[in-house]
């Protein structure tokens, strides 16, 4: 996650299954809630409500298989574990998680340039596992592929390659997403290409910093990917979760509208501190206003010398629950809170703290129990 431009950063007594059947413009099931707007879009549209699981046991880029980079991180995939976090969130009526796969390389084999030529097979093995656990749950998931932000860590070489140089993201589609498609597929509510491309990005359509590169030299490999993804696994939805989608972009980047347009849906990450804004406000232009929009990211930005401080996780969790309350009138086609990984942890930007669920989770399973809003 990186913070957005202006922030920091009851499911029926029927069994409920939320993954996207047939065609591309199924929603899967939802409650009827929603409103319509001031300026006279039906706005009527269900609302679906998930966790973002990006990574297990805080092990971001070796969660799920062994990171080339770092030979010795250990492989934290725990099925046990696993089994009981999705238990957890099953109980608070979750049942819609986004989940990364490739973050910081993790899973891909690679030559010294960068150009992918293998999937780990421990990688995969645990994955169908995973969607093994997620199908006996009935659970659903928006997976993210890579992750922009990356490439500023030293050890991750792969990353920025797939996504400047289209002859790498086809290696990377033929060797490594292809393979997983087929895996993840049945569980699939969507695919994220990729989170937050704008990482790389430099100037204020990116990063914000001189830093980087521009999007004529990213957009090609997105639609190198998003073609492989349409043509490996057609009745999957496809988008890009980012800030990148911001009005910044859309009113003066002649660069991106045309990827925009391309995408199934809009995918926007907001921190915004005590309020939801209209996706019209947010992401929308007269072009893209016909796309669903998708908070991929709802959470709430931390100091970072507070980011182990309960009463900041409780303020948090207090302005969370508060959005859950407003978003069934703004909007969104569905939102993803920010974050659980580690139940264990001390990150007071997460939704649990020292293994206790926070009140978000709550708010979840009172709208549940209310009938007025599912999670999935």
């Amino acid at each position: 996650m990186i913070r957005d431009s202006a922030g920091g950063k009851p499911h029926p007594a029927k069994s409920c299954d939320c993954r996207p059947a047939g065609n591309r413009t199924h929603y899967g099931p939802s409650a009827a809630i929603g409103a319509v707007l001031p300026q006279g879009r039906d706005m009527r549209r269900p609302v679906q409500l998930g966790v973002n699981l990006p990574w297990f046991h805080g092990a971001y880029g070796h969660d799920l298989g062994p990171n080339q980079a770092c030979p010795d991180w250990p492989v934290a995939f725990d099925p046990g574990e696993v089994e009981r976090l999705l238990d957890q969130f099953a109980a608070f009526g979750v049942r819609l998680l986004r989940i990364w796969l490739f973050e910081q390389g993790e899973g891909l084999r690679h030559s010294p340039r960068g150009r992918v030529e293998e999937l780990d097979v421990r990688f995969l093995r645990n994955l169908e596992r995973l969607c093994g656990l997620l199908s006996a749950r009935g659970m659903a998931v928006y997976w993210t592929l890579l992750d922009a932000n990356s490439p500023f860590r030293n050890t991750d070489r792969v990353t920025y390659p797939i996504l400047t140089d289209p002859g790498a993201a086809e290696a990377f589609c033929a060797l490594a997403a292809g393979p997983v498609l087929e895996v993840v597929a049945p569980t699939a509510w969507a695919i994220d290409m990729c989170n937050e491309p704008e990482g790389i990005i430099a100037g204020r359509f990116g990063n914000g910093t001189p830093y980087g590169v521009t999007w004529p030299e990213v957009t090609p490999s997105l639609r190198t990917i998003a073609a492989a993804v349409r043509r490996l696994a057609p009745q999957v939805r496809v988008s890009v979760g980012s800030g990148f989608t911001e009005q910044v972009n859309l009113r003066d980047n002649g660069d991106f509208l045309p990827l925009a347009l391309e995408l199934d849906f809009l995918d926007y990450h907001s921190y915004k501190r005590g309020r939801l804004v209209l996706p019209r406000t947010s992401c929308l232009n007269a072009a893209t206003a016909h796309l669903p929009v998708v908070l991929g990211e709802l959470g709430y930005g931390v100091a970072a010398e507070r980011r182990t401080c309960r009463n900041a996780w409780a303020k948090g969790q207090e302005d969370l629950s508060g959005k859950l309350h407003q978003i069934a009138d703004r909007g969104y086609e569905a939102a993803f809170l920010w974050f659980a990984s580690d139940p264990g942890n001390t990150d007071a930007t997460s939704l649990y703290f020292r293994h206790e669920p926070g009140r978000a989770f709550h708010t979840l399973a009172r709208l549940r129990d209310l009938g007025g809003m599912t999670p999935c």
